[in-house]
């Protein structure tokens, strides 16, 4: 396997840049657009290959396997770790959600709404898989043991979620990428809330912060927002374009995003401070990211066809 290493500079805006180390692992399979990552109960990084339909397994050293899904179109996309120590993912194009042991055996759920689009995926505050259906309008519920039942929620006529991740609130958060919403609800789906956000902002991905708030990118808006349980919305533009996507909590206090437009990985404080790791390769962009158990940020690279992993700087540098 293929493993570059490079040499990234972190650029604080207004403070003196650092050199950051980021280490990047080439991918077995030619094309195929690594998209979701998580951390799997087994202690690896698990990903989806969207046009490879197969889910990735590399441990924290980069060795990598890879398993099929169940058919040769199924398009995996978000995937998360469940609370019964499998990984569960959703299939784009099979309008299925699935279900991946450690050991690499798949089994699929399809939903009950024809054509649902299901992009993100979460494990809720109830133990449950959450999905988002963004064709559908819905966010589905999903019990991990058998029966396995599946109760979509509509949240709105128009809708289209797109992110979806627990809130500190025992809600379920959720983004709306064409209508220009945050939403929340309850995990038995009877009350709903939807708050408002800059409009053409493009609400992509969603996680609780460090600071008992909840984090959202703005793709088209190029900003960073933070909402609080209450609905309290401040909005951080960024400095230069990112186009950011995915985003999660780091093991800095800080916030760490995907800046899928601007070929780099961004790093936001709670008080809103910005900085920026280039990547070492034009036009990877990276989709999604999570905290490794290493405490590495590890992120795909769509285009780059690489899982790639950040080092964060000590603290204080």
């Amino acid at each position: 396997m293929a493993v570059a290493v490079g040499l990234a500079l972190l650029a604080p805006f207004g403070g003196q840049a650092t050199a950051q180390e980021i280490t990047e692992f080439a991918l077995p399979s030619e094309g195929a657009t690594p998209s979701g990552i998580a951390v799997g109960p087994d202690g690896n990084l698990w990903f989806t290959e969207v046009d490879a339909h197969k889910i990735g397994r590399m441990t924290p050293a980069g060795v990598v396997t890879e398993f099929p899904t169940l058919t040769t179109h199924s398009s995996p996309w978000r995937i998360t770790a469940g609370a019964d120590g499998n990984l569960w993912f959703t299939e784009a194009s099979r309008n299925a959600v699935a279900r991946i042991t450690p050991a690499g055996v798949v089994t699929e759920f399809p939903l009950p709404s024809a054509s649902s689009n299901p992009t993100a995926i979460t494990t809720g505050p109830d133990g449950a898989i959450w999905v988002a259906q963004l064709a559908a309008g819905n966010v589905a519920r999903i019990i991990t043991t058998a029966p396995h039942t599946i109760v979509e929620r509509s949240v709105g006529v128009h809708a289209e979620p797109f992110g979806v991740t627990a809130g500190p609130d025992g809600r379920v958060w959720f983004t709306d990428r064409e209508h220009d919403f945050v939403g929340s609800l309850t995990s038995t789906g009877t009350d709903l809330t939807l708050h408002a956000i800059q409009p053409r902002a493009g609400a992509a991905g969603i996680t609780a912060g460090p600071d008992g708030n909840l984090w959202f990118t703005q793709t088209s808006a190029n900003q960073i927002g933070r909402i609080t349980p209450a609905g309290v919305i401040t909005d951080f533009p960024l400095p230069r374009f990112m186009g950011p996507m995915g985003i999660t909590s780091g093991p800095d206090g800080a916030l760490w995003f995907a800046g899928s437009g601007g070929n780099c990985i961004g790093r936001i404080t709670t008080d809103g401070a910005v900085s920026e790791f280039p990547l070492p390769h034009a036009g990877s962009f990276p989709l999604d990211l999570v905290t490794g158990p290493d405490g590495a940020i590890w992120f795909t690279e769509a285009h780059g066809n690489r899982i790639g992993r950040l080092v964060p700087p000590a603290e204080g540098s």
